[in-house]
């Protein structure tokens, strides 16, 4: 027989919940000052993208912030670790992985109010597989990645075969461990996120269909807690899965041709 203390548990959940929600805090305001955009939650974890006028700018950018993140949340958990509020049964630690090239953006949708922005193509490939091979408080960045950074003096060790072995299908690819940058990127005056937000009070939503719009790409257990007058925080022991990955088998599409503006999915 066992037993369980729901109290301990409750203030365990809590607690372990207060540390996630500052770190996550902490990494969106790193992304922003990069000029980044976190596209989407997997779980515990963060997909961003970075833009800028070249393919370099926005991987340099990314790779800066991915050490900002290291650093910064290394610090943030020592920081609460010393008020006591990080006294967890289990250690939390992040690992990143950088990637760099050509995108898709796409938007589908829009039944049941509903609606989802989806991005596909080399750059996630290549971030995804850095990303496993990440260590705990590792920052892992491609070739591309490396090459596109060179201005920015990088500081970092290449993978060993045996270790890139580990991941399936990654046999003839290179991979490296990103210390330091001995110079920072190039970053805008206004970032993105601002600019977007200054686009927006000049709309005219007098009609309310960009508020309309806007609402298809939120949760509905947020936009309940909105219209409730809720916030979302206190409705965060209510959370709904929100995402699932499905691997589908013996599935085919036609590889994207990003030199036009549009390419059809199969």
């Amino acid at each position: 027989q066992g037993r369980t203390d729901a109290g301990a548990m409750s203030k365990a959940s809590e607690k372990l919940n207060l540390v996630v929600n500052s770190v996550f805090e902490l990494q969106i305001r790193l992304v922003d000052q990069f000029n980044g955009d976190v596209v989407n939650f997997a779980g515990d974890a963060m997909f961003v993208l970075f833009r800028a006028e070249s393919l370099e700018i926005a991987a340099q950018r990314a790779a800066a912030c991915a050490l900002a993140m290291l650093a910064g949340v290394a610090q943030r958990l020592k920081d609460m670790e010393a008020q006591g509020i990080n006294d967890l049964d289990t250690q939390l630690f992040i690992h990143i992985g950088v990637g760099a090239g050509m995108i898709r953006c796409m938007t589908y949708g829009g039944e049941f109010d509903k609606a989802e922005f989806v991005v596909a193509g080399p750059a996630l490939t290549e971030a995804k597989d850095c990303g496993e091979l990440a260590k705990c408080g590792e920052a892992i960045i491609s070739s591309s990645v490396l090459k596109y950074s060179m201005p920015c003096e990088p500081s970092m060790t290449k993978l060993d075969k045996t270790r890139v072995a580990t991941v399936d299908d990654l046999e003839s690819a290179e991979f490296y461990v990103l210390h330091a940058l001995a110079k920072p990127p190039v970053l805008p005056s206004v970032t993105a996120r601002q600019t977007m937000l200054n686009a927006l009070q000049k709309v005219d939503n007098s009609s309310g269909d960009v508020e309309e719009a806007i609402r298809r790409f939120v949760p509905h257990s947020i936009t309940a807690c909105v219209d409730s007058g809720q916030s979302p925080k206190e409705a965060e022991e209510c959370r709904r899965v929100t995402i699932m990955f499905i691997r589908v088998l013996d599935f085919e599409c036609e590889p994207f041709n990003y030199a036009k503006a549009e390419t059809p999915l199969l």
